[in-house]
C-alpha cells in the first residue's frame, strides 16, 4: 500500500466522526427550511419547564389585515430619561434611532424626590437621608430634548403635597430656562406614597413608620388643588390626571383612581396617564406564564380597556360635552425588576414582551406608550447604567422603527380551526402582528410578527397592505435559543444573533414563511421597485452602535453592516459622529469618530454597498492675541488624527500675525501666517498679532492692466494696478518680483527693512527687445542625442531634432559644435534676423578615417587577401586602403600559395587618426593551403588522432583490471543495474 493510500485510511475515521458530529448538532441548532427560515430549536413544554415535547414543523396559520387602518399618534413612541442615570456619550442617536420623540423626566421616584429649583435630589439609603444633584439634571435633559426636537412630560414633587413648590418648578422651567414641556405629571404612582404630606425635612424613616398613605378621592383633589395653582403660572398648562399605579398588587384598583380623578377635574385634564407592568408579581417564573401576561388583566388591553371604560363613565356623568382625555402610558415594561420575571425581563423574552405590548398599544390607538426606561438598572430599560446594550433596545432600533403611521390591526389564526378552540387558545395567544403604511415615505409598508409560542412554528402567508405580486421585498428576523439556568433552576432565552439578520427578496414576497419559536420578523417593501442597499462601517470598535441618516429616517446597527431597502432614486446620507473611547460611559470630550458617509447615495436597479469610513479625530481650538485682532481659518473644531492641516491667521487692519504657541501632540509653535498641525491630542493653538506697517511696491514702465506680482518671504501678491502692498512687523524682508514677459523689472529681487514707519519700494520695468525664432533642424544624428549651438557666443542645446533660441533683429554668428563620430555641414557661419522667424538646417556625417594595410615580400602583380570587419577585399597591389570611423575593427590576412602572412590577423583602433598596417610575405609555405605536411591542418589532425588513441588504450586497461577478482563482475552488475522503483518512496524523476 502506497503512503498516500496509508493517509487517506487515517483521515477516514477522523472524517467520519466530525461528520457524525455534525450531524448530531443539526438537529439542536436550526436549519433552513425550504423558505430561508430556521427550523425550531429544542422544544420546551408550555409551562417552560425544559421537559421534552414533540418537534413541529409548522402549524398553518392565516394572517389577516385590517380593511382600514388607525392614524398613529405623532407622540405614540416615548421614553422616560432617568435623572437617577448619567446621559450616554451616543444617547442622541441611541434615541433617534428608535423613534423616541416624547420624553418623561425625571422619571419614577425621581418625580418625587427632585428639587429643580436647587438641582438637588433626595436618596433614602436605609435610615438616613442624603441630597445629592442628580445624574442628568433639567438642563442637560432639555439639551438632549431640544436636539430631538421632543415633546416633553416633567413631573413636580406630588408625594409632599405642596402646590406652591410645584408651581415654582413650572414657572423657574419655562421661564427661567424657556422650555415649555407638553404634559406635567403630579408627583409619581400615589398608591407607593408613604411620606404624603410630609416636607421633605421631615420625611421619618424607615418609611413606613407613621406612614400616611393617599387614597383615590384624596389624590382627585390633590390634581384639583394643583392645576388652580399651577394654572398661576402657566394659564394654558396641561396636566395629567394620573401619574401611576402602575402595580398589580395596588391598594385600589385602576379603575378607583381613573373614576375619582377625572370625576373632580373632566373639565381640565390634559390626559389620563398609568403605567403598565404585563408580568404580574405572583407566579412561578416559568417563560410560559411570563409569556401568558401579555394577554392577561395587567397587559396593555386590559388597562386600557379599564381605563377608557372608566374615563367614559365619569365624564358622561360629569361634564357632559367634554372630550374623553388621551389614554398616556407614561411608563411600559414587561415585568418588575425585583420579582420573579425580572431576569427574563432583561434578556431576549424581555424583547418579545414589549414588541408585543407596542402592537397592543397600537392596535388600542393609545395617544402614547413610553418605554421605563432609556438608561437604568432596571429590567426593561434599553441599556444598563454603564451603557450595556439589552435586547430591549434592538428590538425598538432595529424592527419597530420600521413601522408607520398609518396602523392596520393584524391576526395569526390557526387554519380551519375556530377562534376559540381550546386546542389553539395557546397558539393564538401567543402571537401578535400588525401592518403599517407611511405615506411621507413613498408608501413604505411594514408588517411585524412576534411569536411567543415556546415549541411551536407557525406558517403564514406573509401579505403588506397595498403592495402587489413580485414587487421587491427585504424580511429582518431575530429569534430565541431557551437555555437552562442551573443557579435559579429556571429558563430563559437567549438571541442566536447579535442583531436581526436581513434577507432580500428581489422577486417579491415568499409564497409562505414559517416563523421558528420565540421570534420577531419584520417584512418591508414599497409600491414602486426597490433595492437592497447595505451600509458598511469601517473603523467602528466592535459591538458599538453607529447610525446613518437616510433623508431624515435614522438607522442603526451594532455589526458592521446595515441593510436597508429603498426605492430606486438618488438621497441625502448623514451619520452622527462616535464618542471615544468607545463602550465607556465617561468619553474623551476632544477625541471622536467622524463618519464619511456617501454623499449623494445613488440606488438603482442592482444592490448598492455603501461605505462608511469613520476617522478618528482630535477637536482644534484657538485663540488671537490680543483679542479681535483677527481670526483663523478655515475655523476647523475637528481634524483628522495624525493627518496634517494648515491653518491662517487672518488680522483685520492694521494688524499682522506675529507668532503661533501650540499645546498638544502635534501642534505648532513658531512664527509666520501659518500654522501646519498634525494632531495626535486636542490641539489649542494661541496666535499672536502686532501691529503692521505698509510696505508699498510701485511699478512703472507696464501698460495699464498688466497684471504682475511681488513674493514677501513665502507670501505672493498679484495686482493689475500700479500698487502692491504687504503689511508687516518690524524686521528685514526679501523679495522678488515675478517676470513679465516682454519686460525686465529692476530690481528683480532685493531686500527691505520695516523699522516703525510704511515705505515704499519702485520697480522699473522695461521692455526687452524685440526677438524672433531662429530653429535649426538636424539629421543624421540617433534619436535622443544632445547637440548644441553656439550663438554669439551663447550655447543652447537640445535632444530633440529641433532647436530654437530668440533672437533680436541683426546678424548673428553661429557654430555647429562637432560630436564624437560625427561632423555637421555646415559647422558654423552668419545669419541675418529681419523681423521674421527662421529656419536652417544641419545634417551630422559620421567621422571617418584612412586604414591603411601595406604589402611587402611578394612579387609584382602577386594577389593577396584581406579581411576587415567582415568584409573580403582581394588585391594585387602592394598597399590597400579603406576609410572607417571610429571604432575598433578585427582583421586578417589571406596569403597566396606558397607564402606566409606576418602577422596573419589582429586588431586595429580608429580614433581620431590615419592607422597603417604592414604586412611581411615569406616565401616556402601557405597559409591557404588545405592539406601537406607544412599545413596547420594536418598537424592539427595528426595531435587530435594521438591523443584518442591514448585514450582507448586507458580505457582498455582500466576495464581489465577492474574485472580481473572473484565476483567482481557480479558485483559490478550489480552496481550498474538499473534499481527497481522503492515500495516507501517514488521513482527517481527524470531530467529536469
Amino acid at each position: 500500500m502506497s503512503t498516500l493510500s496509508t493517509r487517506r485510511r487515517s483521515v477516514w475515521p477522523f472524517r467520519c466522526t466530525v461528520l457524525l458530529l455534525a450531524l448530531l448538532a443539526s438537529s439542536a441548532f436550526p436549519t433552513p427550511s425550504p423558505h430561508g427560515s430556521p427550523q425550531p430549536f429544542s422544544p420546551l413544554t408550555n409551562d417552560g419547564t425544559g421537559a421534552p415535547a414533540s418537534s413541529s414543523l409548522g402549524t398553518p396559520t392565516n394572517l389577516t389585515l385590517a380593511s382600514q387602518p388607525l392614524g398613529l399618534s405623532s407622540q405614540f413612541w416615548g421614553t422616560t430619561i432617568s435623572a437617577e442615570a448619567h446621559l450616554l456619550p451616543d444617547e442622541t442617536a441611541l434615541l433617534n434611532a428608535t423613534r423616541s420623540h416624547v420624553l418623561v423626566w425625571p422619571g419614577a421616584n425621581a418625580g418625587d424626590r427632585l428639587n429643580m429649583l436647587n438641582d438637588s435630589m433626595l436618596t433614602v439609603n436605609g435610615t438616613s437621608l442624603t441630597w445629592a444633584p442628580p445624574a442628568t439634571n433639567e438642563t442637560q435633559f432639555i439639551h438632549l430634548c431640544r436636539e430631538l426636537s421632543c415633546e416633553a412630560i416633567l413631573q413636580v414633587p406630588g408625594e409632599i403635597d405642596n402646590p406652591s413648590l410645584a408651581a415654582q418648578v413650572v414657572n423657574y422651567t419655562e421661564r427661567t430656562l424657556g422650555f415649555t414641556p407638553a404634559y406635567w405629571e403630579i408627583g409619581n404612582e400615589p398608591e407607593l406614597w408613604v411620606q404624603w404630606q410630609r416636607p421633605w425635612s421631615q420625611w421619618n424613616l424607615p418609611p413606613e413608620t407613621g406612614s400616611q398613605r393617599i387614597a383615590p378621592p384624596q389624590y382627585a383633589w390633590q390634581v384639583h388643588n394643583y392645576t388652580a395653582v399651577l394654572r398661576t403660572a402657566d394659564p394654558n398648562i396641561r396636566i395629567l390626571g394620573l401619574a401611576g399605579t402602575g402595580r398589580s398588587q395596588n391598594k385600589f384598583p385602576l379603575s378607583d383612581w381613573v373614576n375619582d380623578t377625572v370625576a373632580v377635574n373632566a373639565a381640565t385634564l390634559g390626559g389620563i396617564a398609568f403605567h403598565v407592568y404585563t408580568a404580574g408579581v405572583w407566579g412561578n417564573g416559568t417563560l410560559a406564564q411570563f409569556y401568558a401576561f401579555d394577554t392577561g388583566p395587567y397587559s396593555v388591553p386590559g388597562r386600557v380597556s379599564d381605563a377608557r371604560s372608566a374615563i367614559s363613565a365619569e365624564v358622561n356623568a360629569t361634564c357632559p360635552g367634554c372630550p374623553d382625555p388621551p389614554v398616556i402610558l407614561t411608563e411600559l415594561g414587561s415585568a418588575l425588576s425585583h420579582y420573579q420575571f425580572g431576569n427574563l425581563s432583561q434578556g431576549f423574552a424581555g424583547g418579545l414582551s414589549l414588541a408585543a405590548s407596542e402592537i397592543e398599544g397600537m392596535d388600542l390607538n393609545v395617544s402614547n406608550l413610553d418605554v421605563f426606561a432609556s438608561v437604568l438598572n432596571t429590567s426593561n430599560s434599553w441599556f444598563a447604567l454603564d451603557g450595556a446594550r439589552r435586547p430591549d433596545a434592538t428590538v425598538y432600533t432595529d424592527l419597530l422603527s420600521h413601522l408607520g403611521s398609518q396602523v392596520f390591526p393584524a391576526s395569526l389564526q390557526a387554519a380551519n380551526t375556530p377562534t376559540n378552540s381550546g386546542s389553539n387558545t395557546s397558539l393564538n395567544a401567543n402571537l401578535y402582528a400588525v401592518a403599517t403604511v407611511e405615506p411621507t415615505d413613498q408608501g413604505r409598508a411594514d408588517l411585524l410578527l412576534v411569536n411567543q409560542n415556546i415549541s411551536t412554528n407557525v406558517s403564514f402567508a406573509p401579505t403588506l397592505p397595498g403592495i402587489g405580486p413580485g414587487i421587491p421585498a427585504e424580511l429582518w428576523t431575530w429569534s430565541g435559543a431557551p437555555h437552562f439556568s442551573s443557579s435559579n433552576s429556571s429558563w430563559w432565552v437567549r438571541a442566536t444573533t447579535p442583531a436581526p439578520a436581513a434577507t432580500f427578496f428581489p422577486n417579491g414576497l415568499p409564497a409562505s414563511w414559517t416563523l421558528p419559536p420565540q421570534s420577531i420578523a419584520l417584512f418591508e417593501s414599497y409600491p414602486t421597485a426597490a433595492t437592497e442597499v447595505t451600509f458598511n462601517s469601517t473603523g467602528v470598535p466592535a459591538s458599538t452602535a453607529w447610525f446613518v441618516t437616510v433623508d431624515g429616517r435614522n438607522l442603526s446597527s451594532t455589526v458592521p453592516n446595515l441593510s436597508a431597502l429603498l426605492p430606486q432614486g438618488t438621497y441625502s446620507v448623514g451619520a452622527p459622529p462616535l464618542s471615544l473611547p468607545a463602550g465607556t460611559l465617561y468619553p474623551n470630550p476632544h477625541e471622536r469618530l467622524e463618519p464619511f458617509p456617501p454623499a449623494p447615495l445613488v440606488v438603482g436597479s442592482t444592490p448598492v454597498l455603501a461605505v462608511v469610513p469613520y476617522v478618528d479625530q482630535w477637536s482644534v481650538a484657538w485663540a488671537a492675541f490680543p483679542s479681535g485682532m483677527g481670526v483663523v481659518v478655515p475655523s476647523v473644531a475637528w481634524a483628522n488624527a495624525s493627518v496634517p492641516t494648515t491653518l491662517t491667521a487672518v488680522p483685520i487692519q492694521g494688524w499682522v500675525p506675529s507668532s503661533w504657541v501650540g499645546k498638544g501632540a502635534g501642534s505648532y509653535t513658531g512664527s509666520g501666517p501659518q500654522a501646519t498641525i498634525t494632531p495626535r491630542s486636542s490641539i489649542h493653538e494661541n496666535v499672536t498679532f502686532v501691529p503692521g506697517f505698509h510696505a508699498d511696491f510701485a511699478e512703472t514702465g507696464l501698460p495699464p492692466g498688466t497684471n504682475w506680482s511681488v513674493r514677501v518671504d513665502l507670501v505672493n501678491q498679484w495686482s493689475t494696478t500700479s500698487t502692491i502692498s504687504f503689511v508687516e512687523p518690524n524686521g528685514s524682508y526679501i523679495f522678488q518680483v515675478s517676470s513679465v514677459a516682454g519686460y525686465n523689472a529692476s530690481p528683480s529681487s532685493s531686500s527691505f527693512a520695516i523699522s516703525g514707519a510704511a515705505l515704499q519700494v519702485d520697480v522699473q520695468f522695461t521692455p526687452n527687445p524685440t526677438t524672433y525664432a531662429v530653429s535649426w533642424q538636424e539629421t543624421g544624428l540617433p534619436g535622443n542625442t544632445s547637440w548644441s549651438v553656439l550663438v554669439d557666443g551663447t550655447s543652447s542645446s537640445s535632444a530633440a531634432p529641433t532647436l530654437t533660441v530668440a533672437l533680436a533683429n541683426g546678424t548673428h554668428a553661429f557654430t555647429v559644435p562637432s560630436l564624437p563620430g560625427y561632423q555637421p555641414t555646415p559647422r558654423g557661419g552668419t545669419l541675418v534676423v529681419a523681423g521674421t522667424p527662421l529656419q536652417l538646417a544641419v545634417t551630422f556625417s559620421p567621422f571617418v578615417l584612412p586604414v591603411s594595410f601595406n604589402a611587402s615580400g611578394l612579387p609584382a602583380g602577386q594577389v593577396w587577401s584581406i579581411t576587415l570587419g567582415g568584409v573580403s577585399v582581394s588585391t594585387s597591389d602592394t598597399q590597400f586602403l579603406v576609410t572607417e570611423p571610429n571604432g575598433t575593427y578585427a582583421w586578417s590576412v589571406v596569403a597566396p600559395t606558397g607564402y606566409t602572412a606576418n602577422p596573419p590577423s589582429g586588431t586595429l583602433w580608429v580614433h581620431g587618426g590615419a592607422v597603417f598596417i604592414t604586412v611581411t610575405f615569406v616565401a616556402g609555405s601557405s597559409s591557404s593551403a588545405p592539406g601537406g605536411f607544412g599545413s596547420s591542418l594536418f598537424w592539427t589532425l595528426l595531435v587530435v588522432g594521438l591523443v584518442a588513441a591514448v585514450a582507448i588504450v586507458l580505457v582498455l586497461v582500466l576495464s581489465h583490471r577492474r574485472g580481473s577478482g572473484p565476483g567482481r563482475r557480479g558485483e559490478e552488475e550489480r552496481r550498474t543495474a538499473p534499481r527497481e522503483p522503492s515500495q516507501d518512496r517514488p521513482p527517481p524523476r527524470g531530467p529536469a
